[in-house]
């Protein structure tokens, strides 16, 4: 049974910014975030999901909040199943195999790969350094 009819868990949501395949570009060997869903003068960060993935789903709520705190950050999200839009091959490219998987998102787009915990606390601090 599917959570959402539209497979997108944070449809609800104003203050995450889904980001699709045609958001990213190769720079460089690598792919970074270039979009103008973003604002080019902040950093963040981007959870990658499924929508079949619970821990993804108790992430929500948490990252709604990063959302609402940090209006001076890009607090994102790709849907890895929306094969409409080629979210699969960009996580695939990405080596996203497992969910959630978060990145740091530098001013310059880059995506480095967050490895700490996913609590309110460890996500705040990762955001305000």
């Amino acid at each position: 049974m599917s959570r959402v009819t539209n497979n997108d868990i944070f449809s609800k949501y104003f203050n995450v910014i889904e980001l699709k395949h045609c958001d990213f570009k190769e720079k460089e060997g690598n792919l970074v975030v270039k979009s103008k869903k973003v604002n080019k003068n902040y950093n963040g960060i981007c959870m990658f999901y499924s929508p079949n993935c619970d821990k993804c789903h108790r992430l929500v709520e948490k990252w709604n909040e990063l959302g609402l705190f940090f209006t001076n950050k890009n607090i994102c999200s790709v849907n890895c199943h929306d094969m409409k839009n080629k979210n699969n091959q960009l996580c695939d490219s990405m080596d996203v195999y497992k969910y959630p998987t978060i990145f740091n998102i530098s001013i310059d787009g880059e995506l480095v790969k967050y490895v700490g915990r996913t609590s309110q606390e460890d996500l705040f601090n990762e955001l305000y350094m």
